[in-house]
């Protein structure tokens, strides 16, 4: 427990990662958080299926997903044995993200800092963030390949990158785990994609660029307020 609470503040913050920044207009979707591993988390991107209502933590190449930012609606519950904090939340639990809004985030240490007028970009394996300049690339690899109906794909050249647990393929679906060959080139990846694709290029991305853009510089650790209000 070497993260429990040690401290009191003598002063509130300002804030917590997930509250608003503003009293600007919002556009709010809710669903109900999937099951692990795809649980949605506090301040965080998700991506909503409204066909169904389920809210998801990361993103699978589906079709017809709605991308969010998720507000902290103080609902996160601690339901693992002697845990001592969470942010995500508990399966089945409505979760609410926005499509525009301005939100306080924390930046992590892989987000490294927050310079206005970046571009927040969203992982596609686990709904985190980062920060870069308009229209960098989010490609992680460049390879041909072809996928069976069962959902494996087979790659034969790497002209560019790694491929990742994660990435998402031009070609359909995403990475679940590497089967075979060497780590992240030629070799065997089981995907969620299970329909049949000839041998073709495909590129796979790790992530991808949101319509959120920095409000506030931030250093890791600190709170940064990303909105959509440019």
């Amino acid at each position: 427990m070497s993260d429990f609470q040690t401290f009191v503040n003598n002063a509130l913050p300002i804030a917590v990662e997930g509250d608003f920044a503003d009293a600007n207009p919002r556009n709010a979707l809710s669903g109900q958080s999937a099951p692990a591993p795809r649980q949605v988390s506090v301040s965080r991107f998700a991506w909503l299926n409204e066909a169904t209502g389920v809210m998801y933590g990361s993103y699978e190449g589906e079709a017809s997903m709605k991308m969010l930012f998720v507000r902290n609606d103080r609902q996160s519950a601690l339901v693992d044995f002697i845990a001592s904090n969470t942010l995500k939340y508990p399966v089945g639990l409505t979760a609410t993200g926005f499509t525009d809004a301005a939100i306080y985030a924390k930046v992590s240490a892989a987000a490294a800092t927050a310079t206005v007028g970046q571009k927040v970009f969203a992982n596609y394996v686990d709904g985190s963030f980062y920060f870069a300049a308009t229209g960098t690339s989010t490609q992680t690899a460049s390879v041909t390949g072809s996928i069976a109906t069962t959902g494996v794909l087979t790659v034969t050249a790497v002209a560019s990158g790694s491929l990742n647990v994660g990435d998402v393929l031009t070609a359909g679906g995403a990475i679940l785990s590497q089967l075979s060959g060497t780590p992240g080139g030629v070799g065997t990846y089981q995907t969620t994609n299970t329909t049949l694709v000839a041998s073709v290029a495909i590129q796979a991305n790790g992530s991808t660029e949101s319509s959120y853009i920095v409000d506030l510089n931030g250093a890791t650790g600190n709170l940064t307020i990303i909105s959509t209000w440019a």
